[in-house]
């Protein structure tokens, strides 16, 4: 069995003590980790409690707009960090969750959440991943210089960085299992 987390979206808002089972069926997975471009739909205020049968754990909910001008209004920030004929793949993307996500997208962390010894470290360890978005590397001499939050959120991706771009394991380690832009091979 894998942590696994899931990224899926539902017509109401998940609010805190909303019990695990009543959230919606996943659309897209990845085990051990979550992908970065999911993480670009969501900021702090978004971590949100969830009841698990008496437990809890921390996910990841945001209105679906909301989300997705989050991940529009970071990607001008970020785009040099990837390869020049990457935007294609971002655009489908967000056309993606236009056509379906609905009112509220939803990262399901219970699995991923069982790894850490306590929920705070896990808490601290989203955080850490999400406000690497307020920090992002910096040009330097001519060449993109890696700072500590995006390397450690890059780990947390499967991906690393070389020569000024960000390089993935997969493409899982942006989208996840269960969506792929046009023309890109299925790594699953």
């Amino acid at each position: 069995m894998s942590n696994e987390t899931y990224l899926t979206w539902g017509p109401s808002p998940v609010t805190p003590g909303t019990p695990d089972d009543d959230l919606p069926s996943s659309v897209l997975n990845l085990a051990y980790a979550i992908p970065l471009f999911w993480y670009a739909l969501f900021d702090e205020e978004s971590i949100v409690e969830i009841d698990d049968d008496g437990s809890r754990y921390p996910a990841l909910v945001k209105p679906a707009k909301e989300a997705i001008l989050l991940s529009c209004e970071r990607w001008p920030r970020i785009r040099g960090l990837f390869d020049d004929d990457f935007e294609p793949r971002f655009i489908a993307w967000v056309d993606f969750l236009e056509r379906k996500a609905k009112a509220y997208v939803i990262c399901k962390t219970k699995e991923l959440c069982w790894m850490y010894r306590t929920r705070q470290e896990f808490v601290d360890d989203l955080t850490k991943c999400l406000t690497a978005f307020d920090h992002v590397p910096k040009h330097g001499r001519g060449r993109v210089v890696l700072n500590k939050r995006w390397s450690y959120l890059l780990g947390q991706c499967y991906a690393g960085f070389r020569e000024g771009r960000i390089v993935p394991t997969a493409a899982y380690s942006y989208w996840g299992h269960g969506w792929r832009p046009p023309g890109e091979e299925d790594d699953d």
